[in-house]
């Protein structure tokens, strides 16, 4: 097992209702629902075990699905490095919202299940980065 000093920099743009996250690694909470009225930053320290899938979640919410709203990973920091290159690896999977979801599909407009290299994320859905443990052999392999 490895522990990490994770720093999460957020940012949010929304006209009414401010956007939500909480974080997640594999399953576990690890950093609870927080409101991002203008910028943020989680700290937080988590211990990754050893076992070869393993993934940081951010669970994005709050969007009322009718006003602009935004919520933006500006970086993220593994023991004070900066990983943003390999932050484009993640995975976006967002939640379309109703009725529009489903007149895209009544008009034949076939949405992505995910986006990668999303940072900027305008609906409620959730960001996975997929990495493996030793955690710093896997930066080297992805920076």
């Amino acid at each position: 097992m490895e522990e990490l000093n994770l720093k999460f920099e957020f940012s949010a743009n929304f006209a009414q209702l401010p956007p939500q996250f909480s974080i997640y690694n594999n399953s576990d909470l690890i950093y609870p629902e927080t409101t991002v009225t203008d910028k943020y930053t989680a700290e937080l320290k988590v211990t990754v075990k050893d076992q070869t899938d393993n993934r940081f979640l951010i669970q994005r919410f709050n969007h009322d699905q009718k006003t602009d709203q935004q919520l933006i990973l500006e970086s993220l920091y593994v023991d004070g490095i900066d990983i943003g290159t390999i932050l484009i690896k993640g995975r976006y999977y967002p939640v379309y919202p109703e009725p529009w979801h489903s007149q895209q599909i009544a008009n034949n407009v076939t949405l992505p299940e995910y986006e990668t290299g999303a940072l900027q994320w305008g609906w409620n859905g959730r960001w996975e980065l997929e990495y493996t443990v030793p955690f710093y052999t896997w930066m080297l392999k992805n920076v």
